[in-house]
């Protein structure tokens, strides 16, 4: 499994813009093949830098669901709210549960 991280930036003031279109967008990617999970952080102190992470069975399922139509457009709706595109990260996913039991 891997996780896609996307660090964001906002404009001033359009966090609650940002998280209606996140909140459509996973919709939208509960539909795509591979699709594990999808979580939001956003900083106490800065609400302008959230993270979005996405769980994907593969880096391809994940590649193949950026490339969808649907995906760009709702891409294309944010791009008014964010100060550029996200800096994205791929990591592989390694049992989080094996690791957490250590410490039980």
């Amino acid at each position: 499994m891997i996780a896609r991280v996307a660090f964001w930036k906002l404009k001033p003031g359009k966090y609650a813009d940002f998280f209606r279109e996140m909140s459509k967008s996973a919709a939208i990617l509960q539909g795509h093949a591979g699709i594990k999970g999808i979580e939001m952080l956003h900083s106490v102190n800065e609400t302008n830098l959230p993270i979005s992470i996405t769980y994907w069975d593969t880096l391809q399922d994940s590649d193949n669901s950026r490339n969808q139509p649907e995906f760009q457009a709702a891409i294309g709706k944010m791009k008014p709210i964010l100060e550029g595109m996200p800096e994205i990260k791929i990591y592989d996913v390694d049992g989080l549960e094996i690791f957490l039991k250590k410490f039980k």
